[in-house]
């Protein structure tokens, strides 16, 4: 783990490429269709009591000065954005500007079909390495081929920190599971 003071660059490097997010992401959902699959709630972190809060303040801190807006809200806040939450929600934390896609088959889906509508061509296989002469020339595949390329962008989701280090660009990037729930009842609809 590295000191408090050697994280404050990447977290600002990370930042940055947030600021910009909703700026390449809304033309992108317009021209494919998908402006509507995109939520405008926020998220709402909770917390069950104070020392759960506690636990995950640092988490929040870092966030206020990078300009990542949010509010606290107590147990009446917390009800009136979301009625049918339990009330052993004790504490949550609103960062209104956090958006989700409401689905994530159909807009991976027309992504593809813009990309190949465009020209692109969809490769599959398991990289192994890359070729360089000077700079990046090639991606190396398990099954013995070489694809040619002007250009190498990373972008791998858990996978990207093992290939920027076959690159020696070492990327600093901590993996972390998704979560979710599924309500089964009917009626209830969450906003956030």
């Amino acid at each position: 783990m590295l000191p408090a003071g050697q994280l404050r660059a990447p977290e600002a490097q990370g930042a940055a490429l947030s600021a910009r997010v909703y700026d390449d992401l809304h033309p992108l959902l317009r021209e494919t269709g998908l402006q509507d699959q995109l939520s405008d709630q926020g998220c709402l972190s909770q917390y069950g009591d104070e020392s759960e809060f506690r636990a995950d303040r640092d988490h929040i801190e870092i966030l206020q000065p990078l300009g990542f807006a949010n509010d606290i809200l107590g147990p009446a806040n917390i009800r009136a954005l979301e009625t049918e939450l339990t009330h052993k929600i004790g504490k949550a934390v609103l960062f209104s500007q956090n958006r989700y896609l409401k689905g994530s088959y159909q807009p991976v889906v027309k992504l593809v079909d813009r990309f190949t509508a465009m020209g692109g061509r969809i490769e599959r296989g398991e990289l192994t390495g890359f070729a360089r002469a000077g700079r990046i020339t090639g991606v190396q595949l398990k099954d013995g081929r070489t694809l040619p390329v002007d250009e190498a962008l990373i972008c791998a989701v858990a996978f990207s920190g093992a290939l920027a280090k076959m690159l020696g660009e070492p990327i600093l990037l901590e993996t972390e599971r998704g979560y979710h729930t599924q309500i089964m009842a009917r009626g209830i609809t969450m906003q956030h």
